[in-house]
């Protein structure tokens, strides 16, 4: 694109750039505020669960007295506010009375994250004390859990009561200023590129953006400032797709909007549908790490079990520990940027496939796909959203017939995941023809294109594969011989687990019809892009047959058909250009299809909201109740003590100790069993060894491991059940070997 010195427009919009600057700099939030009236609380999720705290736990039920509504705690009363650390500094005010009745004062002993506050001495009058809360309490999720003990007694009806609570509540004690300091260098440099590419009004309209996503932050567990520049960063990728330098007229006016609000939607996501991310995310954290400390590639050390099947994720969380970041951040900062190359490399793709204009839709359609969304933007800490990326990248590189390029990603997909087979297979099929088509089939020139693009795909993958299968004596990995076992009882769960995806979202049953229909839509357009339509409608159809083939998976928002979701879409997009092609009213006609598709896909988002009682809320539930007892089990047993769980994430990786998977995701015995009717139960939870688990002896069991183990006499006999008091507020419950010293560590209530 040719450039040009600054004009006076520039100027302008560098003043108003300042302008807003200043107004974020100089301007200041309200205080954050979270104000719980204990008695009032508002409606629970789940049991002691609220939008607004967590582990509300050993507490009665509401009672009133004197006008007010509290409730009484145990010896012990507990409950977290999450993120809320990301506005320090805090002061925290309780409203609490000692209430013996007898003018006696008590003492109680407030902790904040496992850490000894303040002692506060309760009289009979409700009394509110302010304690200034110490920056930076370590907490997993940079929130602030307040423990309160107190010493109890019996009233009339034989309860034993510590606390009467009334309030809690925090507050920043200084406002911040509007916007964030720590985004600016982002702003500026997207400024100046912007102005230095001659497009002036999108300069100003990125300043504005900075100023909506700092306005409008609330605590959650990305930065405001590492939230405000993912946004500004997604903002300019999509933009590049922009050709004119001042959109300010008719298709580029919609392009920059439509961009714009895709581009603030995607990063807003995480606000109003809320982060999430799933157990089995900590499998691969678990592999980089050990990469890191003990250079093995392994889930425990010394056992070589292939247990994971996303190397080139893996590797990039390895990188997040080389420099000591939180691989749950640095995830969740992965799967937003491909949310954005997601949606830019679908607009691409879909200019080779309709007219520019139409190619936005498929932006919008992506946009609005909760599953897409939630293995991307919002998180989940999977590599779904880079095999997804990485297939549209690898089929643009194609259509380009940059053949070394496409054979390069096309590796680089396989290296995510052995099913990227499919797209190698297809690409190679495009190469061919494309060749023939130029070369005829007679010729050796036919082959040139497919050579380019079979070459550096082999050179790449194959020293890889040699490598793994080496290093772990399987030619698959050990969650295929977990997971899959060629019965009809599969096959007919995997066509049941695209079925659920038919009814959840109107998007397949579109992308079928379009893909039907398009042919005789598109007929006599001499420019048809046919081999590319062609090669996207078989991936798809691979992916479908593949996918029924291993029977499905269990991981909410159907985790095995995101990564041709984008496929879809351009299917559906093609549909309705195709349609579009015969009439005005026609075109009226696709675009009101369009938008029902659309429509239909943004119906199911509060379903998947990390807000409500949905499966994800319940998986972030999961995930904390895992941590916490890995968290234990960490700070209350040496190295070397053995677990066994069904549950291999985070219950190991905040354990830190070896770990037996009673399910055999990352044990070779358990995954090599033979199950004759595999595929009637839950996929990858149909294979154990009770026997196996027990004789391997070890010391602690988790509570929810003894659904498969109950049955076997010997584990009756060598463990026992007790009960712990957990650091994040909940009680943890544990099958200890009777001839351990960790019984004596036992709690029981």
């Amino acid at each position: 694109m040719k450039r040009y010195p600054l004009h006076r427009n520039d100027i302008v919009v560098l003043a108003l750039c300042a302008i807003l600057i200043a107004l974020g700099v100089l301007l200041s939030r309200p205080a954050h505020v979270v104000d719980i009236d204990i008695g009032n609380e508002g409606p629970f999720l789940y049991d002691g669960e609220t939008n607004t705290f967590q582990n509300f736990y050993v507490f009665y039920h509401p009672e009133q007295w004197a006008e007010r509504s509290f409730r009484w705690t145990r010896e012990r009363g507990t409950l977290t506010i999450p993120s809320v650390q990301r506005f320090e500094p805090l002061l925290l005010d309780i409203v609490a009375c000692g209430c013996r009745l007898d003018g006696s004062t008590i003492s109680a002993q407030l902790l904040l994250n496992n850490t000894p506050i303040a002692t506060l001495g309760l009289t009979d009058y409700w009394t509110t004390y302010s304690i200034a809360v110490p920056p930076t309490l370590e907490h997993p999720e940079y929130g602030l859990m307040l423990d309160m003990y107190a010493p109890t007694w019996i009233d009339a009806s034989n309860r034993e009561l510590g606390i009467a609570l009334d309030r809690i509540t925090i507050t920043q004690q200084h406002p911040a200023p509007l916007a964030d300091w720590a985004s600016l260098p982002v702003l500026v440099i997207g400024i100046g590129g912007l102005l230095f590419w001659r497009r002036p009004w999108q300069a100003l309209l990125l300043a504005a953006c900075w100023l909506l996503l700092n306005g409008v932050y609330v605590p959650q567990l990305w930065p405001r400032w590492l939230f405000v520049s993912a946004g500004l960063v997604g903002l300019l990728l999509l933009w590049s797709l922009l050709k004119s330098p001042s959109p300010l007229r008719g298709a580029e006016f919609v392009a920059i909007a439509l961009t714009t609000i895709c581009g603030l939607w995607l990063v807003l996501s995480t606000q109003l549908l809320g982060h999430w991310v799933i157990d089995d995310a900590f499998i691969s954290f678990q592999y980089a790490r050990n990469l890191v400390e003990s250079g093995q590639l392994v889930f425990n050390p010394g056992e070589r079990v292939e247990g994971y099947t996303n190397f080139l994720w893996t590797i990039l969380i390895t990188v997040a520990y080389l420099f000591a970041l939180d691989p749950v951040i640095v995830a969740g900062v992965l799967t937003m940027l491909l949310a954005y190359g997601g949606v830019l490399l679908v607009v691409l793709l879909a200019r080779q496939l309709v007219p520019a204009l139409w190619a936005w839709a498929a932006a919008v359609l992506l946009s609005l796909s909760s599953p897409f969304l939630l293995y991307s933007a919002r998180g989940s800490g999977m590599e779904t959203g880079l095999f997804a990326v990485l297939i549209l990248a690898t089929l643009l590189a194609l259509f380009r017939q940059h053949w070394w390029l496409a054979g390069v990603l096309a590796a680089l997909t396989l290296l995510t995941r052995p099913d990227g087979v499919l797209l190698a297979g297809v690409g190679g099929l495009y190469a061919l023809l494309v060749g023939v088509r130029g070369a005829g089939f007679k010729q050796l020139a036919a082959l040139r294109p497919a050579l380019a693009y079979a070459l550096p795909m082999v050179a790449l993958y194959l020293p890889y594969y040699l490598w793994r299968w080496s290093y772990y004596g399987y030619p698959l990995p050990n969650t295929f011989y977990v997971k899959v076992g060629g019965t009809w009882a599969q096959v007919l769960r995997g066509a049941e687990y695209i079925g659920q995806y038919g009814l959840s979202e109107p998007l397949l049953g579109a992308a079928l019809v379009a893909a039907l229909a398009g042919w005789w839509l598109w007929r006599g357009v001499p420019a048809l892009p046919w081999r590319e339509v062609l090669a996207v409608q078989v991936l798809v159809a691979l992916s479908v047959l593949y996918v029924v083939a291993v029977g499905g998976d269990w991981m909410p928002g159907q985790r095995f058909i995101v990564p041709f979701i984008p496929l879809l879409v351009l299917l559906v997009v093609w549909g309705a250009a195709g349609l579009a092609r015969h009439g005005r009213w026609v075109a009226l006609v696709a675009l009101v299809l369009l938008v029902l598709t659309g429509g239909g896909m943004a119906a199911r988002l509060p379903a998947d909201s990390s807000y409500a009682y949905t499966d994800i809320w319940s998986w972030n539930y999961t995930v904390r109740r895992h941590r916490e007892i890995g968290r234990w089990i960490r700070a209350s047993t040496p190295p070397g003590t053995w677990i066994a769980t069904g549950a291999v994430g985070a219950i190991p990786y905040y354990a830190e100790r070896p770990t037996i998977d009673i399910y055999g995701l990352v044990d070779e015995h358990i995954a090599h069993l033979d199950v004759p009717d595999i595929g009637t139960g839950r996929p990858g939870h149909e294979k154990s060894d009770p026997a196996y688990v027990v004789e391997r002896a070890p010391e602690l069991i988790t509570y929810k491991a003894s659904d498969e183990l109950w049955d076997y006499t010997g584990f009756r006999s060598a463990y026992t059940l007790t009960e712990f008091p957990g650091p994040e507020g909940h009680s943890v419950q544990m099958y200890v070997r009777n001839d351990t010293s960790l019984v004596e560590l036992s709690a029981p209530r």
